[in-house]
């Protein structure tokens, strides 16, 4: 309700009301992307108001861009494209990449265990070789 002053006029803003043809631009926006802040903008209203509004038309307009996009990856994953099939596993279908990677050492400590190398079958010359070789990354 409108605050009156004490000249009997309204104070602050006229209130929003619905407007359907607003309405379907609320949801064409919603369903390309644009954001709330612009879509309340562009009506002139703030985004509380706008959800209040018309929240049915941004939800709506949300869903059918997500189910247009979903309808694309999935034609090009049966397509054969491997980006949009992978893509698709892992979102849909749960699959996941993993890497294992063992944190303990065979007996279970987690001491890693050294290798040992018997070195005295090589001349000096070999280790002096091998050793040059370690340090260039060969």
């Amino acid at each position: 309700m409108l605050k009156k002053t004490k000249s009997n006029r309204p104070r602050g803003h006229p209130p929003k009301l619905r407007d359907e043809q607003a309405a379907k631009l609320v949801q064409a926006c919603s369903q390309y992307g644009e954001p709330q802040e612009e879509i309340a903008a562009r009506l002139g209203m703030c985004v509380e108001t706008l959800q209040k509004l018309y929240g049915d038309e941004l939800r709506k307009g949300k869903r059918e861009a997500h189910m247009s996009i979903r309808k694309t990856l999935f034609e090009r994953a049966q397509a054969g494209n491997t980006a949009e099939l992978l893509f698709y596993c892992k979102t849909q279908l749960g699959m996941r990449e993993t890497n294992h990677v063992e944190m303990t050492s065979p007996d279970g400590s987690m001491t890693p265990k050294g290798t040992t190398v018997d070195l005295s079958s090589f001349s000096p010359e070999q280790l002096v070789d091998m050793a040059r070789a370690a340090f260039r990354g060969e």
